[in-house]
């Protein structure tokens, strides 16, 4: 997990380490950075910090094979960053930390959902996107609501329905207004066969959980596109981007979707298709992460999900204008964008890039303790 903390505000960030597979957000420039690190067996993992122009140090040291993270600002505007070890056959173990004080976390409880994705707060209250639901982690995903002004109590959940084999996951959650947007991939198949994907959906709640919007992830012309989203992102005015890998994992045909008046009359439009991406060798059909400056500048991480000869390409682009512009070859496994500086995690540690894709930093693995 990452945390950063800049001289007037504070972000908070996650990183991981997961037998080479990388994931961040909420990093920044002039900032500390939080991650976290496991092994290759997926059993040990922990917690690091780097402070601004410092070294980095282990923060925590108790986190299990799975961590999870995520970042959000309390009821009372002060940055908190979460940890979750994540089991799958349970709800996930979570901590949240004041990132003054991380010799004890704030709350340590197990109510939280299973796998979490991302967490999301508006007003008093904290929404969570969990994976799955149940037991066993079989269950459909869902948002579960807890009130940050009474100890992080639930105050309330919306679970999805699975329907006619469809089982609908959570992939990631924001807050933009004064609504919640949370992604679902629709999913059949098995973990054995493998799993195909339905479009993917964009459920829009109010502050109470009540859906207002279901958004469908496919044009009316586009019948045959099924949308496994992975992340998505808002731009300034509002509108909702979706990172896709289409409609099958193995073999994806990846996107990227803008949503315009998500809450409202929702008009769904595909503006950029990977088959339209200018590379050479392998195609890269798989739309990993989303990035979006506040002037529209948009980042996308594009990947070939070869796991033999893996290969990620950063594209820069322009939200009003997506044609591909800059290409970055095998910038990482994860990308963000914060106060002019682009944030790419690499198999060999973590690159901070200036706008324009040119590396100003780089930290690697040796340096943030991890131990793949």
């Amino acid at each position: 997990m990452v945390v950063l903390v800049e001289k007037h505000r504070r972000l908070f960030s996650f990183i991981g380490f997961i037998a080479a597979i990388l994931f961040m957000w909420g990093v920044s420039a002039d900032a500390n950075i939080l991650y976290t690190t496991v092994d290759a067996s997926h059993s040990n993992g922990s917690a690091g910090v780097i402070e601004a122009g410092g070294s980095p140090r282990e923060i925590v040291s108790v986190l299990g094979g799975d961590p999870q993270a995520g970042t959000f600002k309390d009821h009372n505007g002060k940055w908190r960053i979460f940890l979750a070890n994540s089991e799958m056959s349970k709800n996930d173990e979570i901590m949240v930390f004041d990132p003054d004080n991380w010799k004890e976390p704030i709350i340590n409880k197990r109510d939280w959902g299973v796998s979490i994705q991302g967490v999301a707060s508006l007003g008093d209250y904290l929404y969570v996107i969990a994976y799955a639901s149940g037991t066993d982690g079989s269950g459909p995903g869902g948002v579960f609501r807890f009130d940050m002004r009474d100890g992080y109590r639930a105050r309330g959940s919306s679970l999805q329905t699975e329907s006619n084999g469809i089982l609908p996951v959570g992939d990631a959650i924001t807050a933009v207004g004064d609504n919640i947007y949370a992604l679902f991939s629709q999913r059949s198949g098995t973990y054995t066969d493998g799993y195909t994907y339905n479009p993917s959906q964009i459920i829009v709640y109010d502050k109470d959980l009540k859906i207002i919007n279901t958004i469908v992830l496919r044009k009316e012309s586009d019948s045959a596109s099924n949308t496994y989203g992975n992340t998505l992102a808002a731009d300034s005015s509002g509108n909702l981007y979706v990172a896709s890998s289409g409609g099958d994992y193995d073999s994806p045909h990846g996107s990227v979707w803008k949503v315009e008046d998500p809450a409202g009359s929702a008009t769904v439009t595909k503006i950029l298709d990977v088959l339209n991406i200018p590379v050479t060798g392998d195609p890269l059909p798989s739309v990993d992460g989303i990035e979006i400056a506040p002037d529209g500048t948009l980042f996308l991480l594009v990947d070939n999900h070869n796991w033999e000869n893996n290969k990620s390409t950063l594209f820069i682009t322009r939200t009003g204008d997506p044609k591909w512009e800059n290409e970055f070859t095998s910038p990482g496994s994860r990308i963000l964008y914060d106060n002019g500086s682009l944030w790419c995690i690499t198999p060999s540690g973590l690159d901070e890039r200036a706008k324009d894709g040119e590396i100003k930093k780089s930290y690697t693995t040796a340096q943030l303790g991890d131990t793949v």
